[in-house]
């Protein structure tokens, strides 16, 4: 007879993803780069999001060099 092969039960990925996250919150570490992360990506959104493509366009440049320099 053949035997039985169990494989390991399959985790649901959203109840992983959240359970890590709820462990991580509870370290030091975690904090400092999220911390950063949220700085860093809270002015660049309102900054270069916002201002720098018109200030491009009032300058007459075209939406690809604008591209470029926001790539910079």
């Amino acid at each position: 007879m053949l035997a039985k092969c169990r494989s390991a039960p399959i985790p649901i990925p959203l109840k992983a993803a959240f359970g890590t996250l709820g462990e991580g919150v509870k370290s030091k570490p975690f904090w400092l780069p999220a911390i950063t992360f949220f700085v860093c990506g809270c002015t660049t959104n309102g900054l270069v999001g916002t201002h720098m493509i018109a200030l491009c366009h009032d300058h007459g440049k075209k939406a690809v060099a604008e591209g470029g320099l926001i790539a910079k």
